[in-house]
């Protein structure tokens, strides 16, 4: 290839990982786990260094990721763009280090390692992270352990750095375990990787540049140890993630741990995925019970058969090394006694390279009329479609039916931001909102974070219920976190005298906001309806309690 194709290749991978997730970037991080992230990754917050090194984050120990956010509001505060921003060159980093380890494990300088590139651009389980700033964590950790094998790689093929480049390496092996503990399996993978790449007078003196990977994550997971008192650490509960017979995503708990339940899943799930707002995958029922066997022997052919016949080729033990990988990865999900869609998001560099290395060997072959290796090539084309089949690539980008109601809390949340810049704390802000419930959260959670400094907190009185309708739907109300009565939200709402909240087309109840009120704190309602919003400060008559 020329150099002028090789940068139109570039390029077209660049948009292939930046075009589907554009409009993240006006996206305020969605979500409760998220908010809880910004929240106590905020400079703002007493005590958010011994929360990002001290303690537990949510399901384990990853300080790194929890820095991360820090870094975030120290650079851009609260704007959307820096935490989106951050994720989004995350991922192409990813792209662009899939490429280099690809090109350094095979030598292959043809354009098949876009095939690596695109599985991971494309496959529905990078959609199951990017879009989500709480799932940060698995970026940071494939981003990070790529980064180490192209470190240790790029020494073994052109020494010269040695040493320096070797704790290059540890430390990012280090942060990507501290990052989310799916990198754990790029650590045993570190000295058949310089075994891989080294020749063999060389292969002793390069193990010994894997040592500092070792020596600093062994220090990683001691401080992890001490952090959370338990090695394994993980999910308190078990979770396993599935369709619903209607193809609504959804999750049950698991009373007991279920290895093989959980291994077929993830399995089933990368070979031919559904999308993320559960539309089937493109095989079903006995066609997807054909195309996993059919898969499993390639798999088995492809990663422990041809690795022993062609084991003086490079691309033999190729390979072998990433069905390794694959196998360690799995291994991972299955021991977290917990399967979510996400955790295939680390199966996808090695299986996309394995993809490339079948097709480019099928290409290179074309002319020998072997049998197994056209019938190879067209299993690792088959799979390869099948796996972006659901994906952010061919389904046009950010699915906006499974993140509108997101993409609305954001617009809201900036509105209500603009309406209550003038006010002056301490008080409470009560929220009327025409959205459904999830969303509506979004707003009060930005709310928060937005008034922190004014001392204004946000609670929310009334929202639509899933899928209502602005028009026609009952709306929940909620007291200080309980349910209340049912009204039917109209064209808006009006307030009688000054003390209360009152629905109308048809009116069916009143929310006397003087029993919210609290001493010394102002009261201001926020309404907000398709026609209008205002603000009204709030005066209860009697004694607030």
């Amino acid at each position: 290839m020329t150099r002028r194709d090789w940068w139109l290749l570039v390029g077209l991978l660049l948009v292939a990982g930046f075009l589907p997730y554009v409009l993240l970037l006006g996206q305020l991080p969605w979500g409760p786990d998220a908010a809880k992230w910004v929240e106590l990754g905020s400079l703002e917050r007493n005590g958010w260094w011994s929360w990002a090194v001290s303690t537990k984050h949510f399901v384990g120990y990853r300080p790194v990721t929890a820095l991360t956010f820090v870094l975030n509001h120290a650079l851009t505060g609260y704007a959307s763009v820096g935490y989106r921003a951050f994720d989004l060159a995350l991922h192409l980093g990813t792209g662009a280090l899939v490429w280099v380890v690809y090109r350094q494990l095979t030598g292959d300088r043809s354009a098949f390692v876009a095939v690596a590139v695109v599985l991971l651009f494309g496959h529905p389980a990078t959609e199951e992270v990017v879009p989500y700033v709480a799932r940060r964590s698995y970026l940071l950790a494939t981003c990070f352990g790529l980064g180490a094998l192209a470190i240790l790689g790029r020494q073994v093929l052109r020494p010269g750095r040695g040493w320096l480049a070797a704790w290059g390496a540890g430390l990012c092996l280090a942060l990507a375990v501290l990052s989310n503990e799916v990198a754990y399996v790029l650590l045993p993978l570190t000295p058949l990787w310089v075994l891989h790449l080294a020749a063999p007078p060389d292969r002793r003196a390069a193990l010994w540049l894997v040592v500092p990977c070792w020596a600093l994550c062994a220090l990683a997971v001691v401080r992890r140890f001490t952090v959370l008192k338990v090695w394994g650490g993980g999910y308190q509960k078990r979770y396993f993630a599935h369709l619903s017979d209607q193809g609504r995503p959804g999750w049950l708990e698991l009373q007991q741990w279920r290895p093989r339940k959980i291994m077929e899943a993830c399995w089933a799930y990368t070979l031919d995925p559904h999308a993320v707002d559960g539309t089937p995958a493109l095989f079903t029922g006995v066609g997807a019970s054909i195309l996993l066997a059919l898969a499993t022997v390639w798999l088995l052919w492809t990663c422990w058969v041809l690795p022993v016949l062609r084991y003086d080729e490079r691309a033999g033990r190729a390979r072998a090394f990433l069905g390794i990988w694959m196998l360690g990865a799995t291994l991972v999900v299955v021991l977290s006694q917990t399967w979510f869609w996400r955790q295939a998001y680390m199966l996808l560099p090695p299986m996309g390279m394995l993809l490339a290395i079948t097709l480019s060997d099928a290409w290179r072959r074309r002319g020998e009329r072997s049998l197994p290796t056209w019938v190879g090539g067209g299993m690792a084309a088959v799979l390869f479609f099948t796996m972006v089949f659901r994906g952010p690539l061919l389904r046009g980008g950010m699915d906006q039916g499974v993140h509108s109601g997101r993409i609305d809390g954001t617009q809201l949340a900036r509105q209500v931001h603009t309406l209550v810049e003038d006010l002056q704390g301490p008080g409470r802000v009560y929220l009327v909102l025409p959205i459904r419930g999830p969303a509506a959260h979004i707003v009060r959670i930005w709310g928060d974070r937005y008034g922190a400094s004014r001392e204004l907190t946000f609670r929310l009185l009334a929202h639509l219920g899933p899928g209502g309708d602005p028009e026609t739907a009952e709306i929940t109300v909620e007291e200080e976190g309980r349910k209340g009565a049912s009204l039917t939200l109209g064209d808006g709402y009006i307030f009688g005298g000054t003390t209360q909240v009152q629905a109308f087309k048809p009116t069916r109840k009143t929310i006397w906001l003087d029993r919210m009120r609290r001493p010394k704190q102002d009261v201001y309602v926020v309404v907000i309806d398709h026609d209008d919003a205002f603000v009204r400060h709030v005066t209860p008559h009697g004694s607030p309690r």
